[in-house]
């Protein structure tokens, strides 16, 4: 989620005819061809082969290379740890998307500029947690309408579940064929329906039963 709202902040700057660049400490991104077709150059670090200083040293320096004239740190606390190298003159923004990252506004403070958060009410939390900090809410995802869209329950119908994402560990996915098996185990008719893809798919093609779980 946090990529795809880079992306898509990315290619909102791009719009204005601004410059963008996105650097990364895994050796994979799952956007780069998206970020690359949007004009958005993707250099990564591979952290199976480089620790940690290696791996800031070498993004430090295509950095420079770029000359940005503000860098944003997004979601992670290597990118945060970045922000400690940019030079005065650069801007330093941080991204919170989390509860779990919410202490980084206090532990970074003094290296950033300013911080965005996507919850509103996290404006007044980053205040409180951080009183000098600079904190400003940006709208993050598919808005919900104020109308109610709940639908008429079918309790004769089997349970509809669906998944939107990528199929990786930190999605959680490794619990997937545990919730089939409490739903079987329980006897609730079910029909679950995955859109997304990545490096998990085989395993949960593996272990999810098809005649319960469609992939789109």
């Amino acid at each position: 989620g946090s990529t795809t709202f880079l992306f898509q902040l990315g290619s909102g700057i791009r719009g204005f005819g601004a410059n963008c660049a996105v650097f990364g400490f895994q050796a994979e991104n799952p956007f780069a061809a998206d970020f690359a077709s949007a004009g958005m150059p993707v250099t990564t670090a591979d952290q199976r082969k480089l620790i940690f200083e290696d791996r800031l040293a070498e993004l430090y320096r295509a950095m420079a290379d770029f000359q940005p004239s503000v860098v944003i740190a997004n979601l992670g606390v290597d990118a945060f740890e970045l922000l400690r190298y940019v030079p005065n003159g650069v801007r330093r923004i941080g991204m919170i998307h989390d509860p779990g990252t919410q202490d980084f506004l206090p532990r970074y403070a003094d290296v950033l500029d300013g911080t965005v958060v996507v919850n509103p009410y996290w404006v007044e939390l980053g205040q409180r947690l951080a009183p000098n900090a600079v904190c400003k809410y940006l709208a993050h995802g598919i808005a919900i309408p104020e109308e109610s869209l709940v639908r008429d329950a079918n309790p004769a119908g089997p349970l509809k579940l669906v998944y939107f994402g990528r199929f990786a560990t930190a999605k959680g996915t490794r619990l997937f064929p545990e919730i089939v098996r409490q739903l079987q185990k329980r006897k609730v008719p079910f029909q679950w329906t995955l859109y997304g893809s990545g490096p998990e798919e085989p395993f949960l093609r593996a272990t999810l039963g098809e005649p319960y779980v469609a992939y789109c």
